[in-house]
């Protein structure tokens, strides 16, 4: 399965994967790093600001993937939630307290259609940048979650532990707000 991302792993395709790490295949430790290492690097970068301490959480992440039991169902939607829930742990351990919310600045990794595409196109990075400021962090969360890691709605609503139904309604009102405060 492909998608503006480059390679979206399937469910299967993660489940062989942990399966063959947990058994010590090393090809399969290769695999889970060539598709997962960038987008949770990326992600933990918004949130600790810091390349050494984003590397950080995504070894610590890819060692819980190890040691749980978890066979998630949607492995690429749990990493994530873990990546996250990592970094909200060192916001709240007081390692990252200078930063009251979370990053905005983002390196989108290549041509995707979408409304946040649309606006670095016609728009200066740096202005999409202030504009994403003026969203509540919630939105803005959900908002990058969608249009910069490209995961769907309902894994959005499994990283962020919220109903689909909240995950879509911080979306349609994170663009309405996008689409006021540029137009």
């Amino acid at each position: 399965m492909s998608d503006s991302l480059g390679t979206t792993p399937s469910a299967d395709l993660s489940r062989t994967i942990l399966l063959d790490l947990r058994a010590g295949g090393t090809s399969a430790g290769r695999q889970l790093e060539s598709l997962f290492r960038e987008p949770l690097r990326r992600f933990a970068m918004r949130y600790v600001r810091n390349a050494a301490d984003a590397e950080d959480v995504v070894q610590d992440v890819f060692a819980r993937a190890l040691a749980s039991d978890a066979l998630p169902d949607s492995f690429r939607a749990w990493l994530f939630r873990v990546a996250r829930n990592i970094c909200l742990n060192r916001y709240r351990d007081g390692q990252h307290r200078a930063h009251d919310h979370l990053e905005t600045r983002f390196d989108l990794p290549i041509e995707q259609p979408g409304l946040l595409t649309g606006l670095v196109q016609i728009e200066d990075h740096g202005k999409l940048l202030e504009l994403l400021d003026q969203l509540s962090e919630a939105q803005r969360e959900a908002l990058l979650l969608r249009y910069v890691e490209g995961l769907g709605r309902e894994e959005i609503a499994e990283v962020l532990d919220q109903p689909v139904s909240v995950v879509k309604s911080r979306l349609f009102e994170g663009v309405k707000r996008l689409r006021e405060i540029s137009g």
